[in-house]
């Protein structure tokens, strides 16, 4: 019984991991590029607002099926030692 509600929290924990590296990363190489349209466009204040909505975005889809498809991987190994 305690070995399944440990377990359940490793899962949560990495879920919430995958989540947060997902959203920093996407933040990050969103902003960048939005800050490089903005540069070119000469509108650095759109670009940086463009930027963070699909930084944003793209990072919290990436994390979803990061944290999706490991929770499949692990899935399968526990129907595979049974």
């Amino acid at each position: 019984m305690m070995k399944s509600q440990k377990d359940q929290k490793n899962k949560n924990t990495s879920k919430d991991t995958n989540m947060t590296t997902g959203v920093s990363l996407g933040l990050a190489i969103g902003l960048s590029l939005g800050v490089l349209f903005g540069v070119v466009t000469d509108n650095i204040g759109l670009g940086m607002m463009i930027g963070v909505a699909v930084g944003l975005c793209g990072g919290s889809a990436a994390g979803a099926l990061k944290g999706k498809k490991k929770g499949t991987s692990d899935e399968e190994k526990k129907n595979d030692d049974k």
